[in-house]
């Protein structure tokens, strides 16, 4: 067995030479079997081992003793041992995470504890093939995607490595006891009280004993097909990413014209993506959710709106799907009003931005600009003080190109101005006639003409807004 691990490892690049590994050691037979492998690997792989404990405080005096046991064992094997205790259920009470997640993240805070110190670059966990047919079948159950099909990862972040993945629980058992390895037993693992022990300890023997005896290598190669047909989608899904998400203030866009015509596998994981970008995890989101959005993105109408698990929005907008942090866009944005002076530099703070302003002669004009954030006037057509506001109700002008007036809400909506935006862009007013609309358009009666004399430049210079 101890060669069918080292394939394992060779194969899945587990380990590099000089790697310090953390071993994370419970004392059941999983984590010891693990242990004694690389110990007795360590010369040929030039490896340093370390041993990680955790108590957790679930079963008592039983964790206790199963704390010494793994201490024990780390001192007559010459490895140094961290050990921690944690009071597991009274983080649940505090956190409000389900057992096992508490549990987890106890755990995997502990191993990122103990690289830090030893300076450590893997850690080796103990999950085997039964682990990953239990994983495989309660994600089947609860419905997943392809995936979720690949069960556990034989190797995570680069970091995490699970040598005995491939490796059945049954033959872990008879290694330990034909070379007299001790180990401890959690009885917690032998009652059909927990979803996952009722698939080891029920579904399990029956779908074995009834249907298919070699079930547990069927699921195991099915998973690493799934593993390898997602690893290759996800590098495509990731170049498309690249090209469909744009970074916003409230999260990420994903925009619609680069986003529609993709094949549905890369559209998914590319939401998946974005998801975990905002939400910093996909957790709780199942494909039912992905179906949802996908379906919002190609049919939806603008403004239309998803509350997903952990109370995130995603919403359409006129360019794509918005994922937003918690509260979606905000639809509020304060009133803010300035005077621009000529010439002259005005800050608008509830934008970051600066408008600087200047007047030079027609004939030193030498074109007129297409930049969308430069607007350039007939000066003597200005008659009043120039103010610098966002909207106001009942906000109508003349949009260059239009002979007549339009409302500036319908102006927006046909420049596709997403709703979230519009009371953020910055409009240039002189007395009652808004004379630019910054970044997209100018009033057509302030146009240069050819008997402009004097024209005024504005300028909005880049900033945060």
């Amino acid at each position: 067995m101890i060669n069918r691990v080292l394939d394992t490892i060779k194969e899945y690049k587990m380990i590099q030479k000089g790697d310090k590994v953390i071993i994370g050691v419970s004392g059941g037979p999983d984590s010891v079997c693990l242990l004694h492998i690389l110990d007795s690997l360590k010369e040929e792989l030039d490896i340093t081992l370390y041993i990680a404990h955790i108590e957790h405080g679930f079963r008592g005096q039983a964790s206790k003793e199963d704390a010494r046991f793994v201490e024990e064992l780390g001192r007559k094997m010459g490895i140094e041992v961290f050990s921690t205790s944690v009071d597991v259920p009274e983080f649940i009470k505090k956190s409000g995470l389900s057992p096992e997640d508490a549990a987890r993240k106890v755990r995997y805070d502990f191993y990122e504890e103990v690289m830090r110190k030893v300076r450590g670059n893997k850690v080796a966990l103990g999950h085997n093939l039964d682990d990953q047919v239990e994983t495989l079948i309660m994600r089947f159950l609860r419905g997943t995607g392809p995936k979720g099909l690949g069960g556990i990862s034989p190797v995570r972040d680069r970091i995490y490595i699970r040598p005995l993945l491939e490796v059945r629980r049954d033959e872990i058992i008879r290694f330990l006891n034909e070379n007299n390895m001790e180990y401890r037993i959690d009885e917690t693992n032998l009652k059909d009280v927990y979803h996952r022990n009722r698939i080891r300890l029920k579904l399990i023997p029956l779908l074995e004993r009834e249907y298919n005896p070699n079930l547990k290598n069927t699921l195991s190669r099915m998973a690493y097909i799934f593993r390898e047909d997602s690893r290759y989608l996800e590098g495509v899904a990731e170049k498309y990413y690249l090209e469909t998400a744009r970074y916003e203030p409230e999260g990420i866009l994903i925009k619609y014209d680069k986003f529609k015509d993709l094949p549905f596998s890369i559209k998914t994981r590319i939401l998946l993506k974005g998801i975990e970008e905002v939400r910093g995890s996909t957790k709780d989101i199942g494909f039912i959710h992905i179906l949802e959005v996908v379906r919002l993105a190609d049919a939806g109408a603008v403004s239309s709106r998803l509350v997903l698990p952990g109370e995130f929005i995603i919403e359409k907008g006129y360019e794509g799907i918005y994922i937003t942090k918690r509260g979606g866009i905000p639809r509020e944005f304060p009133d803010y009003q300035y005077t621009l002076n000529i010439p002259g530099r005005c800050f608008v703070p509830e934008l970051g931005v600066d408008f600087v302003c200047d007047v030079i002669p027609r004939n030193e004009l030498k074109q007129i600009r297409r930049n969308p954030f430069i607007g350039q006037f007939d000066f003597d057509k200005i008659k009043e003080t120039l103010i610098i506001r966002n909207r106001r109700p009942g906000d109508r002008f003349k949009p260059l190109g239009l002979k007549g007036i339009k409302k500036l809400k319908d102006f927006f909506i046909d420049e596709k101005v997403p709703v979230y935006l519009r009371n953020k862009v910055p409009l240039v007013v002189s007395g009652e006639d808004i004379i630019w609309v910054v970044g997209y358009r100018i009033n057509h009666d302030y146009k240069i003409a050819d008997s402009t004399k004097k024209i005024l430049t504005i300028k909005r210079l880049k900033g945060e807004g």
